[in-house]
């Protein structure tokens, strides 16, 4: 019988080897497919990260696997790696129109997480979705999703976020809470409010408007924050190692 394959096709912030390799990850292993070039050696497919099975139900199961490989390395690497489309089925390449940022290269494993706690494990999904979708709103809130977790209540996610702040580290989170400081007298509290509740919330006030710029502005301004608080969170509370970059 055939092998059936679950692939995943990926526009990625991450340089794919130039040949196929399979990457062992746990007990498993992801097969890294390159895409096709043109002559000017321009990437006329997406790469594919994909699953060999024995069958169309196991190809589904390994789904998971992959995308837990897919969020282990872009926590490892501290990029996007967005899905355009996943396909159970035999090898198929898929043509893409994107500026070729697939350049080869030498690829390891090493640094790799494979937590076995399911938190840690959703944690890195929510912060590979963080990484990955452009709309800053919806980015804020996977990157939110991370305290979310553990703190179901409200009071609960301003108090987790509220203690995470004298890590931030980087110049744009750390000038960004100076800024807010200046004006809240409780950046825990605007940062799920004004943020997280604002983005999910349409009968309250505040509420971010898709059509209001300025909403776009304060958002992109606050996002170094969030991100960075999920990225300590997930180091401090679910035992993640640092990542590699960033």
């Amino acid at each position: 019988m055939a092998a059936v394959y679950a692939m995943v096709y990926i526009h990625s912030g991450v340089p794919w080897p130039a040949e196929e390799l399979a990457v062992p990850y746990g007990s498993q292993s992801v097969r890294l497919i390159p895409p096709r070039r043109d002559e000017n050696g321009s990437a006329t497919t997406f790469p594919i990260a994909a699953f060999e099975a024995p069958s169309r139900a196991d190809a589904r199961a390994g789904l998971s696997v992959v995308r837990r490989f897919l969020s282990a390395l872009a926590w490892r690497e501290q990029t996007f790696l967005r899905e355009v489309d996943t396909v159970v089925g035999p090898p198929l390449h898929l043509s893409t129109a994107l500026p070729d940022n697939f350049a080869g290269g030498r690829f390891t494993s090493n640094g790799l997480v494979d937590p076995a706690e399911r938190d840690a494990r959703l944690a890195l999904a929510f912060y590979r979705d963080g990484l990955s979708i452009r709309h800053t709103a919806f980015a804020l809130l996977s990157f939110f999703k991370v305290f979310n977790i553990r703190h179901s209540a409200g009071q609960a996610q301003m108090d987790c976020v509220t203690s995470l702040l004298p890590l931030l580290a980087s110049d744009s989170a750390k000038q960004r809470l100076a800024a807010l400081s200046r004006t809240e007298p409780s950046v825990g509290q605007y940062l799920y409010g004004s943020c997280r509740c604002a983005v999910v919330h349409a009968f309250n006030t505040p509420v971010v408007d898709p059509d209001d710029p300025d909403d776009d502005r304060r958002l992109d301004a606050d996002l170094p924050i969030i991100r960075e608080l999920a990225a300590i969170y997930m180091q401090r509370d679910l035992a993640l190692p640092r990542p590699q970059r960033g």
